[in-house]
């Protein structure tokens, strides 16, 4: 009796094994598998990658004499035909373009690096990755600029004596005054004694 328990047990666990086997076996080549996707889908893209990518974008911001140019439009234009003296608006154009490149904007694509180290290559994809998204966003972002620099000039000139301010020409009030020539020459008397420096 003692000689047939021992098969049977034996046969037991073999038939235990095999049905375990076939369960975990695959359960676990899919659970690799799915770890494997995983991993591939997770693997951080190749700085090198990131820096093609960044280059394949073609000037998603103006460089800053592009920016000044197109900022002192806008200012003018804003100002409603009050704007500052020559020497006063190049003052403040000059100053929205040093705010503008002090943002990175020009040029949007950082310095290589000489060494790539961890720590370096680690703040270099940083950056990579920063102005991808940054030239992703670059109309609303150059838009916002224009405008809040745009809101404070508007508020600084307004607020300028009359001596600061260029003299209307005389196409601008021939457009608001029509064509009265008493009114016309006193533009011209007033612009021409804004311009007289003083002695």
């Amino acid at each position: 009796m003692f000689i047939l328990v021992i098969p049977i047990a034996l046969y037991l666990a073999i038939f235990f094994l095999i049905v375990s086997a076939m369960i975990l076996v695959p359960f676990f080549a899919v659970r690799g598998v799915v770890r494997g996707m995983r991993r591939l889908a997770n693997r951080a893209e190749p700085t090198m990658r990131l820096r093609d990518r960044l280059e394949e974008i073609v000037d998603p911001f103006p460089t800053t004499d592009e920016f000044k140019v197109a900022h002192q439009k806008k200012l003018v234009a804003a100002c409603g035909g009050k704007a500052p003296l020559p020497d006063v608006l190049d003052c403040l154009i000059t100053t929205a373009g040093t705010l503008y490149q002090a943002q990175g904007l020009d040029p949007l694509m950082p310095v290589s690096p000489n060494s790539f180290d961890p720590i370096t290559e680690g703040r270099y994809r940083d950056e990579l990755i920063a102005g991808l998204k940054t030239a992703q966003d670059a109309p609303r972002i150059l838009s916002a600029i224009h405008g809040a620099l745009i809101a404070g000039y508007v508020e600084l000139v307004r607020k300028l004596p009359s001596s600061s301010l260029a003299p209307p020409s005389p196409r601008e009030v021939q457009r608001k005054f029509g064509s009265d020539s008493t009114i016309l020459e006193s533009a011209g008397r007033a612009g021409s004694a804004v311009g007289k420096p003083k002695v």
